[in-house]
């Protein structure tokens, strides 16, 4: 039974990351891709750790790129 929810929030969260790289297409503002790029990358090794586990294969550069500074003012 704790497997459904698991499984819905899996879904929600890859479908907003495909929202993020549709996003990221649209747009030609280099600072809104990388962000739009950086936030799904992120749902999307969420999504791999709630399905998967702890993943200690991810390497450390992979990581960093996930927490990269992203100036989002004018």
């Amino acid at each position: 039974m704790g497997q459904k929810p698991k499984a819905q929030e899996l879904r929600a969260l890859l479908k907003f990351a495909k929202q993020l790289r549709t996003s990221a297409n649209a747009t030609e503002n280099h600072q809104y891709i990388g962000l739009f790029l950086r936030a799904a990358m992120a749902l999307e090794e969420r999504a791999s750790l709630l399905a998967f586990g702890s993943s200690d294969a991810v390497p450390p550069e992979a990581d960093q790129a996930l927490h990269a500074h992203v100036d989002i003012c004018c």
